[in-house]
């Protein structure tokens, strides 16, 4: 029977006061069905606390950032970017060995966290982590890096929580690659330094970019309907089922962790259906595997 969060979280708050620390991914990884709870309170265990921007600010920021979106996805969408960067998506079919969790592949991770957030930054001044997540799962299934393989089944759709807690986020504070504030994520001062380094890693940075330029006009709740219905549309052709929204739909419901998502206001059939359009233009999801409803 599985214990009551109540007494897994007097077992961290004792932990937190006799060493100062935590193990993030030993209590994720031991007690899953109460992750966005342990999520919470590893946010308030956090090392710094910075202050969040006042109403004010974060309206202007978001009337500012809407204005620019609406620019950037008009651009998007006219120029046919989606279909160009699925052709070379296409041809990337193969996929790479299982990763060895290295210190250089999560030095590998860090290092192109901060390159994603480099580039969706000019596009949306108030980028968030739910954005930068589901922009690495996209690209991973994009490029095949082998990087960003660790992804859960998150309220929020794909999450990785070792990119938080172990290794991109407190690697790229540390070298100033980028800044974290609350959930909010910028260009720290040495981004330069990431952006280059990570270019030889990305392997076909020209592609990466692309598919940034595609992502970045978009929201972080848009791009999370992106990756569910990604992840979603995997679990149906491992199986050898048809993808369509209805068989996505009730594919969400099966599964504990999302099977609210059908009460999103995101998560419409039309959504859906846009998502599907979308991944279908990059490659993602084959054409052939598509019964469209």
């Amino acid at each position: 029977m599985p214990e009551a969060f109540h007494e897994v979280e007097q077992r961290m708050r004792d932990e937190f006061q006799r060493t100062r620390s935590l193990n993030a991914l030993h209590w994720l990884d031991r007690y899953p069905e109460h992750e966005d709870a342990i999520e919470d309170l590893l946010d308030e265990f956090a090392d710094t606390v910075i202050a969040e921007p006042t109403t004010r600010q974060r309206e202007a920021l978001q009337r500012g950032a809407e204005r620019a979106l609406d620019e950037y996805r008009a651009v998007a969408t006219a120029d046919g970017a989606e279909r160009r960067v699925g052709e070379r998506v296409l041809r990337r079919r193969q996929p790479r060995a299982a990763p060895r969790k290295t210190a250089e592949w999560r030095a590998k991770r860090s290092v192109v966290f901060a390159w994603v957030a480099a580039q969706l930054y000019p596009a949306d001044p108030i980028l968030d982590r739910v954005k930068v997540q589901k922009a690495l799962y996209l690209l991973e299934a994009a490029l095949k890096l082998g990087l960003f393989v660790s992804f859960r089944m998150h309220r929020k759709g794909p999450f990785d929580p070792q990119l938080k807690h172990l290794d991109a986020e407190p690697n790229g504070k540390r070298e100033g690659w980028i800044v974290v504030d609350d959930r909010f994520i910028t260009p720290g001062p040495n981004s330069a330094a990431a952006v280059a380094m990570a270019r030889p890693i990305l392997q076909d940075a020209g592609l990466a970019e692309d598919l940034m330029g595609v992502l970045s006009p978009y929201t972080g709740w848009e791009l999370a309907v992106w990756a569910t219905v990604l992840s979603l549309s995997r679990r149906l052709m491992k199986r050898d089922e048809p993808v369509s929204v209805g068989s996505i739909l009730e594919e969400v419901g099966r599964i504990e962790q999302w099977k609210d998502k059908a009460q999103w206001r995101e998560f419409t059939d039309e959504r859906v259906g846009e998502a599907l359009q979308h991944l279908e233009r990059l490659g993602m999801v084959p054409s052939e595997k598509i019964a469209w409803d």
